[in-house]
């Protein structure tokens, strides 16, 4: 039974280890710089007069026309 849990224990260090690792290299990657801005960009409105993203950019570059 000590052998098991010793491997118990053992495979939680790994798990842990890998775990802040992932963590540091989030950290090093600059995953966790804003995370406020993702929720701010959701509630633009891409299709607004100002906005040339999307669909309409590429259908302007083509020459397609917008006849609504």
């Amino acid at each position: 039974m000590a052998l098991g849990v010793w491997l118990f224990v053992g495979w939680m260090a790994l798990v842990a280890l890998i775990a802040f690792g992932m963590f540091v290299w989030g950290l090093e990657a600059g995953q966790f710089t804003d995370v406020e801005e993702p929720a701010r960009r959701m509630l633009c409105d891409a299709d607004s007069p100002g906005s040339r993203t999307g669909v309409k950019a590429a259908n302007d570059e083509r020459g397609v026309t917008h006849d609504r």
